[in-house]
């Protein structure tokens, strides 16, 4: 797929949401191709555009500033890719697109009618602290401190466009702008600093900078207790969206699953197969779980089986020799979008899984394409455990040279590492290093550890469109800083080395790009001094290297008409 394709298809022609990706941003909001394209292919206003842009471009000055003057608790604004939801667009509030890589907007925050930029400006801070912490409540209490550095002015337009809003989650920035009399008379270590002397006993508030007398924090409590009813409450409104018309929806499901057959195992709890193409399901427990849920829902869940059994049918058709596929074994995670089932050697679609959100609405558009992508990705395991997808003979030789250079480059790495950076991670790499007694080595084994992952990918590029592909590599490549802790700064970096591989089954022009915008990687590590630039580029060339060493044996395939997109 080109890069106008992927644009036209992935990013802007889905029908009920768009996404405009991180490569597409910048310090002023969209590329002027991009925004070209969005007028284009979305049919949006040029007033929608300007507010977009001005809002970005007033989050990126602003966190800008911020984490100027309070480094400690504001880093630096960065790329995401952006979901902008339609009204009809099953989007759960508070939920990602691609995971711990997305920012959720509604296309009614850049409607002139409905918002104002000030609002629109916060929702950007507020989406990208909700991706730090992923927790609701955190996220507000660690943007606080914003609010002393806003006018008056600022305050009182965000008010009317949080009273305004047409988002589900509208009522906890309400309860937000509610408690601004409190909120800016805070105090804050960098940005408004107490007298040194007199005035009330003050209280801190972590993990933030912030300060406030025992009265002003019983008021955030309020403020607290406010935002999180109020999320229950767009939570439970979501749920309710889907449930007019229940009649019918079960029945409906169930005489399309007898007429389709779809090749997917229907589960429920733990061990509990609800539908089985061969039959033998449990018709009770599968009406006990689903009894109940409306034709819209029903629709979404046809919609997925589809897309399950039509993968697992194409994965299996293109199988020269299907008696040679590796069995499930009981190592297999048995959970996630889809999973092949260990008693059953097929893939599973689990009704209780995703916190009971496909019983309450249907999948939101780019879960269903990570949905295919999943499915053919665990059948991709399977092959790879059947010897598949192996290191080409001919290539054998480079590879294991390869290897060796990794681990040398790795433990040149920790060698020139500042002491600082050092002191924090020994006890991290000694732990690492114990079995192999070489750090260098134990660095290049963690880097690979998940190379089966790789090897599955390769192979799924040959069955995935390449909107599903898509979809996967956004899912995958992501900031790490949340997820590892810093004493696992060495680990982090063999992580990036590996995941960064993902990228090339992706169809954007600037993959490295991409990367370091998207995940702060340039501060983390390279302005930090945990490494050189040019040994980030070296490490990085050679897992790219080891990576291409690997192929699909095509005597195990027959792939013919399987693949509706192309291989990289």
């Amino acid at each position: 797929m080109s890069e106008h394709d992927l644009i036209h298809d992935f990013l802007l022609g889905q029908e009920r949401a768009f996404v405009i990706p991180a490569e597409a941003l910048g310090s002023e909001g969209m590329s002027p191709s991009f925004r070209a394209a969005v007028c284009d292919v979305r049919n949006v206003s040029t007033d929608w555009l300007d507010m977009f842009d001005a809002a970005f471009a007033a989050y990126w000055a602003r966190a800008t500033d911020l984490a100027t003057r309070s480094p400690r608790f504001w880093l630096p604004p960065r790329v995401q890719n952006v979901l902008i939801a339609g009204p009809d667009e099953p989007a759960p509030p508070f939920s990602q697109p691609f995971y711990r890589a997305s920012w959720t907007m509604y296309a009614s925050d850049f409607d002139p009618e409905s918002s104002n930029t000030e609002f629109a400006a916060y929702l950007f801070l507020h989406q990208e602290r909700m991706a730090q912490t992923q927790q609701i409540l955190s996220a507000f209490v660690q943007n606080l401190s914003y609010w002393l550095t806003r006018s008056d002015r600022d305050v009182a337009l965000f008010r009317a466009g949080a009273t305004r809003s047409g988002r589900p989650d509208a009522a906890t920035f309400v309860a937000l702008a509610d408690a601004m009399d409190v909120i800016r008379k805070l105090y804050d270590l960098d940005l408004r600093r107490p007298a040194a002397k007199g005035g009330k006993p003050l209280l801190g508030i972590p993990p933030t900078g912030l300060a406030a007398t025992h009265s002003q924090i019983e008021k955030l409590q309020s403020m607290g207790q406010r935002i999180g009813a109020a999320a229950e409450g767009a939570i439970a409104a979501f749920g309710k969206r889907y449930v007019a018309g229940a009649a019918g929806g079960f029945d409906a499901l169930r005489r399309w699953l007898e007429e389709a057959r779809p090749n997917v195992l229907v589960v429920g709890r733990p061990n509990e197969i609800l539908w089985a193409p061969t039959g033998d399901g449990d018709e009770a427990a599968f009406r006990e779980i689903a009894g109940s849920i409306s034709e819209p829902v029903a629709e979404g869940l046809m919609a997925d089986l589809r897309v399950v059994g039509a993968c697992t049918s194409r994965f299996l058709a293109s199988l020269r020799r299907p008696d040679e596929l590796p069995a499930a074994h009981d190592e297999m995670e048995q959970r996630g979008l889809s999973y092949i089932h260990v008693k059953r050697n097929l893939v599973a679609y689990s009704l209780t899984d995703s916190e009971g959100r496909r019983l309450s609405a249907p999948s939101p558009t780019y879960d269903r394409l990570m949905l295919a992508a999943r499915t053919i990705h665990e059948w991709g395991h399977q092959a790879v455990d059947g010897g598949w997808v192996p290191v080409s003979s001919e290539r054998r030789d480079a590879f294991a040279s390869l290897n060796a250079e990794l681990a040398v480059l790795f433990e040149e790495i920790v060698n020139h590492a500042p002491s600082a950076v050092m002191a924090g991670a020994r006890a991290d790499l000694g732990a690492l290093s114990q079995a192999t007694g070489a750090i260098g080595r134990a660095l290049a084994d963690y880097a690979q550890s998940r190379m089966p992952d790789f090897q599955a990918n390769l192979l799924s590029q040959r069955y995935l469109t390449r909107s599903q592909a898509e979809a996967y590599v956004r899912n995958n490549v992501y900031c790490l800083n949340g997820v590892m802790p810093p004493a696992q700064v060495f680990r982090q970096l063999a992580r990036y080395a590996y995941e960064y591989q993902y990228l090339r089954f992706s169809d954007m022009a600037d993959r490295y790009g991409y990367f370091r915008t998207t995940t702060w990687f340039d501060r983390r590590f390279i302005a930090s001094g945990v490494v050189t630039a040019s040994r980030v580029e070296s490490l990085f060339a050679l897992m790219s290297a080891i990576c291409d060493c690997y192929h699909v044996d095509e005597a195990a395939f027959d792939f013919g008409e399987a693949a509706p997109g192309s291989p990289p």
